[in-house]
C-alpha cells in the first residue's frame, strides 16, 4: 500500500482477502472433519495465524489513521473552545467599559447642560471674586513669575514677644515685674504714651508709634 491510495481501496482490498481466507478456514475444517488429509499451509490454525495478521494490517491502515484524525480534530474543538470563551470574555469587558464610559459622559452631559441652564451672570462670578480676595491672597514676597521658588517661612504676627510688651499685658503684671520691664521697654512705652497724647490732642501719630500702641498681649498667662 502506497501512501496515496485511498483509505476505501485498502479496506476493500483487506476485506477481499478476509473472505478468502475464512473460505479456506471452512473448507480446512470440513477437510478435518471428513478425515482427509490437509498440507500444513491448509491447517486451520494457519489459517487463522494468517487471519490475525490480516487484522493488524487493517488496524494499522485504517483505525489508528483515523483515530489520530479525530484526536487532532477533538485538539482543535477544544482549542477553538478557549478562544472563543477568550474572545467572549474580552468582548464583554469591553461592554462593561463602553456602558461606564457612556454613564460618565451622561453625567458630564447632564452637567453642562445645567450649567448651561444655570446661566450664571459675570457680575455675580466677580463679586464672588471680591469676596474670596479679602480672605486669600499671595503670601509675602511671592513672585508670581516664578511660583515655584519656596519661601521662607514666616512665623504669625503678632509674636509672642511683641505680645508680651503690649499694654494689655502689663495691667496684669505686678509692680516688680513692671520694674524690670520698664526698664527694657521704657522707649516702646514713651512711644506709646507719645501716640495716646497725639490721639488726644487730635494730632495723627506716626506708623511706628501705631505699632507701639497696639502690640496688645493676648497670653497673659504665659512666662517670659
Amino acid at each position: 500500500m502506497t501512501a496515496a491510495t485511498p483509505i476505501r481501496d485498502v479496506i476493500k482490498n483487506i476485506l477481499t482477502e478476509y473472505s478468502t481466507l475464512l473460505g479456506r478456514l471452512f473448507e480446512s475444517l470440513s477437510h478435518e472433519l471428513d478425515g482427509r488429509t490437509v498440507i500444513a499451509s491448509e491447517k486451520p490454525a494457519h489459517i487463522m495465524a494468517q487471519i490475525i495478521k490480516l487484522e493488524a494490517r487493517l488496524r494499522d491502515a485504517v483505525v489508528e489513521p483515523l483515530q489520530a484524525k479525530i484526536d487532532a480534530v477533538r485538539t482543535e474543538m477544544q482549542d477553538q473552545d478557549a478562544y472563543t470563551r477568550k474572545l467572549a470574555g474580552a468582548l464583554y469587558e469591553n461592554k462593561v467599559s463602553m456602558e461606564e464610559s457612556l454613564s460618565a459622559l451622561e453625567g458630564e452631559s447632564k452637567a453642562l447642560q445645567s450649567g448651561q441652564q444655570a446661566n450664571v451672570a459675570f457680575t455675580d462670578v466677580l463679586s464672588y471674586a471680591s469676596k474670596l480676595s479679602k480672605y486669600s491672597s499671595a503670601p509675602p514676597n511671592f513672585d508670581p513669575n516664578n511660583p515655584q521658588l519656596a519661601l521662607a517661612f514666616e512665623k504669625p504676627y503678632p509674636d509672642e514677644d511683641r505680645i508680651r510688651q503690649g499694654m494689655l499685658y502689663r495691667q496684669y503684671m505686678t509692680s516688680q515685674e513692671a520694674s524690670a520691664m520698664l526698664d527694657e521697654s521704657s522707649e516702646s512705652e514713651s512711644e506709646a504714651s507719645d501716640t495716646l497724647e497725639n490721639i488726644m490732642h487730635g494730632t495723627e501719630p506716626s506708623a511706628e508709634a501705631n505699632q507701639a500702641l497696639f502690640d496688645l498681649d493676648l497670653n497673659p498667662d504665659l512666662d517670659m
